[in-house]
């Protein structure tokens, strides 16, 4: 994958953590904003405190809520941008629709490379990155003198590798 994206990644995933932080900071001082809201609403009911001085407690608890609101948007925003970059550096990956081996690579690292269709390469306007062969599965026709017969055998089944 590309250093750049794998880079925006980890600080896309930084910023979902940081993001996460401060939803849990939120929801702690919401938590005792709305203790000391209650606080004051019973000491309001038995005459101990000033009308003021509830309705600030009150004020600041509910704004907390939108604080709660704001962080958590911001939260789906780090994650949503966290998305986007894993999809990029997924869309850099090349996958064989078979397990095999890899025959020939017609590419370099860095090479700017885009998608071939039909298996030769000339219908799709390029080459293939990798022409690869599922050595499990091939069939060998040779002409063998009979003087060498006996000597014929068959070799172990190759593993393939895995991509």
């Amino acid at each position: 994958a590309d250093e750049d994206l794998v880079a925006r990644a980890r600080q896309s995933e930084a910023e979902v953590g940081a993001a996460e932080a401060a939803v849990a900071e939120e929801r702690a001082r919401r938590d005792d904003l709305v203790r000391e809201a209650n606080r004051q609403r019973e000491l309001l009911a038995r005459g101990l405190t000033s009308q003021s001085t509830h309705d600030a407690a009150q004020t600041a608890a509910t704004v907390s809520e939108a604080r709660i609101a704001s962080a958590e948007a911001r939260l789906a925003t780090a994650g949503a941008s966290l998305n986007v970059v894993r999809a990029q550096i997924e869309k850099m990956r090349i996958r064989a629709p078979f397990d095999g081996t890899v025959l020939e690579k017609n590419a370099e690292l860095g090479e700017i490379v885009g998608p071939t269709f039909g298996g030769s390469g000339s219908s799709g306007g390029g080459v293939p990155v990798v022409t690869m062969a599922d050595l499990g599965s091939v069939e060998v026709e040779v002409d063998v003198s009979e003087a060498y017969i006996a000597q014929v055998r068959t070799a172990p089944a190759l593993e393939p590798a895995r991509a």
